[in-house]
């Protein structure tokens, strides 16, 4: 029993010391037993579960085949996805723009010597 009280309280002692990397300050970490704000977790369920049944419609309406999953071309299909996916070619074409530009210059300039 003694190995297994130090390995909980190995874990506890870790679980805070990990956590206080991702805080501004030590007295933003709860302290145990502190009194949690469960009055919260009603609205954070309901939010999920909008969410949720908004996932779950989206993959109803848009999966031709009904294996409950949505294959390239039916992600493909989803308008906010085309958008992403348009958008990230555009922004990759402005990207090589000023590399193409420069070659082009670098050739011209190659071609006169």
């Amino acid at each position: 029993m003694k190995v297994s009280n130090t390995l909980v309280f190995m874990c506890v002692c870790v679980c805070g010391i990990g956590a206080q990397f991702f805080t501004k300050t030590t007295n933003s970490i709860p302290r145990l037993g502190k009194k949690s704000e469960t009055h919260l977790y009603p609205n954070l369920v309901r939010r999920v579960a909008k969410q949720l049944h908004f996932i779950i419609n989206m993959v109803n309406d848009y999966d031709r085949d009904s294996n409950g999953q949505l294959d390239a071309e039916e992600i493909m299909d989803i308008p906010f996805i085309q958008n992403a996916v348009k958008s990230e070619i555009e922004a990759k074409e402005l990207r090589e723009l000023p590399l193409e530009k420069q070659r082009a210059n670098q050739n011209q300039m190659g071609s006169k010597d």
